[in-house]
């Protein structure tokens, strides 16, 4: 079976479907998108035999296609809700005349999630005495390509596709249409769409927005093209927000015409067929480069749609599909790579996976500014809690340590408990706690804990560099206080006060120009070198709304951002550098792509001098924007994925492009990257990243010649290329050999003699003899079972796990013990279900079969069916429906559900199952032996299969 899935399945575990069931009173409402050629105007629904009838929601017409949106209504009851059937349902007969080229179910793609945000504290008057207007550093090549190349983006025309935008700032140039910096763009949902499950769009041609919390969309426009300096210092307030800022910058391509279609509300999430017809509208306006911060999760490039013709090319998601064609056409995507890159490599996602989009990962910039506090006379960086923000300026904080033991032990949950500090704190002192593992507990409930511990002030300090933005507690103010400044809190021996000011100052960062944490690293799920590159996504200073500035308890139009949705508008601004230096040249995808990869400069890992971090983590490294339009050669293709070590890509090679009028001379080598570990010795889960290896171990072995036989393969080698002319440079690669399954990676080198810039060009791989034979349920995973399984069952069941490792398979109860042949087992209590996803999946499932039962006198259609899951977390207690157990996709879980990666958890079976095509509803499966089976596909080929032992169910 082909194309997106059956049906949503499991949310709490963050898994997502294709489509997506929604109940109107006494129907069930299914939602899709069918992709049409652009001509075709006279689009009616077929009302085959057999399908239900078709109400069409929305059609969307541009030069690049036609959407239309349309949904399916099934009768439903109180008893049975029928579930919505997959797109290939409507293919055969046709759900419409004519014919669409494919069919896509409607997605929900969730609002940007930005990591942490951070800006001077609304002050208690309107004061500017600190406004010393000190100008950002540009990084990257940024300053050098608007100084000595007098590149600024100009005549190039970028669109944001994001939350709207507030145009009304004066960095943004105070306005919107023709004549304006932000020149073009529309409102394609209106501020209500995406809030309490409405989806109906009303559209017009204003992209405003002044209602979001956190102005996304501002934010991102600012790094492409806010100006400050023209600013004077006493321009007028605007709903009170001070427009003056404390720092001057210019965004990457200040010149560029600005465009901004706005696809979500104020609040909510939007829908993908809206992103897909804002890419063709944003392309048929003229748009060359496409800023999209949205995305995340891994996925495939090439999944989760169905073709009539049985095309590979576009069974995508209809936006990712949008993306690859208007690639085509001369329009460039550049895609956020995802902020899940806690969760370990692997999960890249859409629509930056792509085929034509590039996939942008983050780096740290080199400093941000940051309010300060002062601690002994020396000064340090501060965030403000969201929910209470209420500090005066000049205030001084008596601070108590929770635990001083935290930081020496690596405490990660300091705070967390339901009960009270064991430290006693006098009326008006503030409690200092170790900032941790997020999954395990948050700011608001650490906050909680200090204020039922009767502090006055939660201070919460970094277990790491970063400066993380919190929620905190409404009952108590709270800040987020930079790690060396905890430090020197716990170092001292005097009195902890610390006083809090108003004043901002630039700090450095920490991490700079190394891989930010927080960046989603790859592969992709076919093995794809997903990132494509990397910008400064870490600490960025942009432009804010009035109303975000507010939310967010700042006193200016700016703020303090980091997130990849961050990185991706870098990287555009520098695509439009390089489309201004390379004007009226014929600059097509992959061109564009390689001169920005091929200019990038691989970043180390941070505090590992000479290591560089692993080409699935940040492509071929940093954007550098006078390397890119100042490129005198080319080498395409600009990476290479080389699969696994059996299916190591054949034939390689690559072409060495002179772009002078003269000989070029270039030296061919290798420089090794770091090697990653996503896998433990004896441990089938892919690890978190904070458990994930990096080390110069296992190298893979490059060798180069200028014939494609040999005979003699060379580490290096010296080639002449005529003044525009190219030559072919092949290669061989030897993975290295493990037992357990690191990604290698590192970069050729192309250096000309003439002025040694040097070119690189990523490869990864993944040193397994065949990633067909991995599993894609875990079979066995210590690790998974110690850190989260087994506490997550005391919690939940206040029972003990009996065994040391997860295993996919169907328990008897909550101790793990495995099924013992032919067991009587009565489900009406609940069997556990452990689905371990230690890969992604394009489809998979749980079936039930019977063996001695006759399923069909029960309402099933055959001898097995789908199971019926609740998730445990959520189900304690709860005799409501169930979902069955059906992904297409299955994206692979982790230790601790991140923005897109969904946390592996344990599921309930009480007895119920489902029929493939859902006719019924949920029905409970008669006594008898049964089987069960867990079935994924695998990427490469071929199924994984957990079959449990038989046993009897009674009720």
């Amino acid at each position: 079976m082909h194309g997106p899935l059956l049906l949503l399945l499991l949310v709490a575990a963050a898994l997502v479907s294709a489509a997506v069931a929604v109940r109107r009173g006494s129907w069930t409402v299914c939602e899709y998108v069918a992709h049409f050629a652009p001509d075709t105007l006279d689009v009616r629904p077929a009302n085959a035999m057999g399908l239900p009838p078709i109400r069409v929601i929305a059609v969307r017409a541009s030069s690049f296609a036609t959407l239309v949106t349309f949904e399916l209504s099934l009768p439903s009851s109180l008893d049975t809700t029928p579930l919505c059937p997959p797109p290939s349902a409507l293919l055969h007969p046709p759900a419409f005349t004519p014919s669409p080229l494919s069919l896509h179910p409607l997605s929900l793609r969730q609002r940007p999630s930005l990591v942490s945000a951070s800006s001077a504290p609304v002050a208690a008057n309107n004061s500017v005495k600190f406004k010393h207007r000190s100008p950002l550093p540009l990084q990257q090549g940024v300053q050098h390509a608007h100084d000595a190349l007098a590149l600024s983006g100009a005549a190039i025309k970028v669109a944001i596709i994001d939350t709207g935008v507030y145009y009304l700032h004066p960095a943004l140039g105070a306005g919107f249409g023709p004549g304006f910096k932000i020149s073009f763009g529309s409102d394609l949902v209106g501020d209500a769409f995406g809030t309490n499950s409405n989806y109906t769009p009303i559209p017009d041609n204003d992209p405003f927005d002044n209602c979001s919390a956190d102005s996304h969309g501002t934010h991102v426009a600012g790094i492409i093209a806010a100006n400050t300096f023209s600013i004077p210092s006493d321009v007028a307030s605007l709903d009170q927000t001070d427009f003056v800022p404390t720092f001057d910058f210019v965004g990457v391509a200040p010149n560029v015409s600005l465009g901004m279609f706005r696809v979500f509300g104020c609040n909510g999430s939007t829908q993908s067929d809206v992103i897909a017809h804002a890419i063709y509208l944003a392309c048929e306006q003229g748009a060359q480069v496409i800023n999209l911060s949205i995305g995340g999760g891994p996925a495939f490039s090439d999944d989760d749609g169905v073709q009539a013709n049985g095309s590979s090319e576009s069974e995508q998601e209809v936006d990712a599909l949008a993306a690859t064609l208007v690639s085509r056409g001369g329009c460039f995507v550049m895609a956020s790579a995802g902020n899940d890159g806690a969760a370990g490599p692997f999960v890249t996602g859409n629509p930056g996976n792509a085929l034509g989009a590039i996939s942008v990962a983050s780096f740290d910039g080199s400093s941000a500014p940051y309010s300060t506090i002062l601690f002994n006379g020396t000064a340090f960086p501060y965030a403000l809690a969201h929910s209470n923000s209420s500090f005066a300026d000049g205030q001084i904080l008596d601070i108590v340590i929770n635990d001083p033991n935290a930081e020496s032990s690596d405490t990660l949950d300091d705070g967390c408990s339901t009960g009270k500090s064991a430290t006693i704190l006098r009326p008006g002192q503030s409690l200092l706690l170790r900032w941790g593992n997020a999954s395990i507990c948050g700011s608001a409930k650490r906050c909680a804990f200090a204020f039922r511990s009767g502090a006055s002030a939660c201070i919460l300090y970094g277990n790491n560099e970063d400066m993380a933005a919190i929620a905190g507690a409404p009952e108590i103010p709270g800040i987020f206080i930079s790690r060396s400044a905890g430090l020197a809190l716990l170092a001292s021996s005097r009195p902890l006060q610390l006083e809090i000011t108003f004043q901002q100052a630039l700090f450095p960062i920490p991490t700079a120009d190394t891989l930010s944490v927080f960046s989603s690293a790859g592969l992709d799920p076919m093995l794809a070198l997903k990132p494509d590159l990397g910008g400064i996504g870490g600490s960025v200073y942009s432009t804010l709304s009035p109303y975000a500035a507010e939310q967010l308890g700042f006193h200016e139009g700016y703020g303090v951002m980091s997130g990849t949705s961050m990185a991706a508008p870098f990287v555009a601004g520098v695509a439009a550098l390089v489309l201004e230096a390379r004007r009226g040249l014929n600059i097509t995808f992959p061109i564009l792509r390689a001169l920005l990869q091929n200019g990038a400069l691989p970043r180390e890992v941070f505090e590992r001098k000479g290591l560089l971090m692993n080409a699935a983590y940040q492509g071929a490294g940093m954007v550098d924007a006078v390397a890119a339009a100042t490129a005198r050669a080319v080498v395409l293709p600009s990476s290479f994925a080389l699969n696994d070590t059996a299916d190591l890509a054949a034939g390689l090679s690559f072409t060495i492009f002179n772009l002078e009028e003269g000989v070029g001379v270039y030296r061919v080598g290798v420089v090794a990257a770091a090697t990653a570990f996503p896998f433990l010795a004896g441990d089938d889960y892919v690890q978190d990243q904070v458990n994930v290896a990096m080390n110069d171990s296992l190298p893979a072995t490059v060798a180069f010649s200028l014939f494609s036989g040999g005979p003699s393969w060379v580490p290096e080698l010296q080639v002449t290329v005529g003044p525009y002319q190219s030559v072919k440079v092949y290669l061989t690669v030897t993975p290295p050999a493990s037992s357990v399954s690191p990604i290698y990676s590192g970069y050729l080198t192309v250096v000309a003699s003439s002025t040694n810039a040097t070119i690189h060009v990523p490869y990864a791989g993944l040193a397994v003899p065949s990633y067909a034979a991995l599993p894609v349920w875990s079979r066995r995973s210590p690790s998974l079972m110690r850190r989260i399984l087994a506490p997550f069952l005391l919690n939940q069941t206040h029972t003990r796990v009996a065994v040391d490792f997860a295993s996919t398979g169907i328990y008897p109860t909550a101790s793990l013990v495995p099924m013992q042949a032919y067991q009587t087992v009565n489900s009406t209590a609940g069997l556990y279900v452990l689905a371990l996803a230690a890969q992604t999946s394009r489809n998979a499932s749980i079936r039930i079969y019977g063996y001695d039962v006759d399923m069909a006198r029960a309402g099933f259609n055959g001898s097995s069916a789908l199971l019926s899951l609740h998730d445990l977390a959520f189900a304690s207690g709860s005799s409501g429906m169930g979902l069955p157990a059906s992904w297409m996709p299955m994206p692979r879980t982790t230790f601790s559900a991140s923005q897109g990666v969904g946390g592996a958890t344990v599921y309930l079976w009480r007895g119920f199952a489902w029929n493939d095509g859902f006719e019924g509803g949920e029905i409970r499966v008669p006594e008898g032996v049964y089987g069960v089976e867990f079935q994924a596909a695998k990427a490469f080929g071929g199924h994984d299969v957990v079959s449990s032992e038989l046993f009897r169910v009674v009720y």
